[in-house]
């Protein structure tokens, strides 16, 4: 069996008799060849936007993105959240306080991905339980800076290399904390954190974890 951390390896043979030498963990390769990052357009220095991106389900935690967002406030910074995908219009009418909110609902041609993540200065995830994310490596393949929660499985992404935005998961003040750190970043940091995370995503290349799943597979 394949799992995607070794989080999750110990979630399973916790919850189910299955012989530890039959589960492989094998990380979730990176969107890199298929997706190629894009320059961020010019925008207003004082503007900081957050993209939360893919279908709205129960797990991605977004009530408590937009509590988070509605106790943001940053001296000299426009804040923006962008939520992008199915599900999005559930958000319709909602009020971030004094921060802009902008919707996408529907599908997101695969065409229209590049440019929406270099709109945008973070990516920003919140989910209530996750043991790996596909829009978090399409995240970091587009070369984004992002906050994630602080669960097992995530962290795991992140070994070897600088620690990523992160917060308590669940916990809305200490997301808020960091929004505002992350919003009143200046351009070079911002620009350090995009190159993080596309030495990641190299990392994770789909060519280098298609060899490690075979060899975990068939021994070669």
């Amino acid at each position: 069996m394949h799992v995607h951390s070794r989080a999750a390896r110990e979630m399973i043979l916790s919850d189910y008799d299955i012989a530890p030498e039959r589960l492989h963990v094998v990380p979730h390769p990176s969107y890199a060849g298929v997706f190629t990052p894009l320059e961020r357009p010019a925008a207003p220095a004082d503007r900081r936007r957050f993209l939360g991106f893919g279908n709205v389900r129960r797990n991605k935690g977004m009530p408590n993105l937009i509590g988070a967002f509605k106790g943001l406030a940053v001296p000299g910074r426009d804040i923006e959240l962008h939520i992008a995908g199915r599900g999005a219009d559930t958000f319709e009418g909602t009020d971030l306080g004094g921060n802009r909110l902008i919707l996408s609902p529907g599908f997101v041609a695969e065409a229209e991905i590049p440019r929406l993540f270099a709109d945008a200065e973070f990516c920003v995830f919140g989910f209530d339980s996750a043991l790996t994310s596909g829009s978090l490596m399409l995240a970091l393949t587009l070369g984004k800076p992002v906050i994630v929660p602080e669960f097992a499985s995530l962290m795991e992404v992140f070994e070897g290399g600088p620690a990523p935005l992160s917060y308590k998961p669940g916990d809305v003040e200490d997301l808020t904390s960091l929004l505002a750190r992350a919003a009143a970043m200046d351009e070079d940091e911002i620009a350090e954190l995009a190159e993080q995370s596309l030495r990641i995503a190299k990392d994770l290349d789909p060519a280098v974890i298609s060899r490690q799943l075979e060899e975990a597979l068939f021994g070669r």
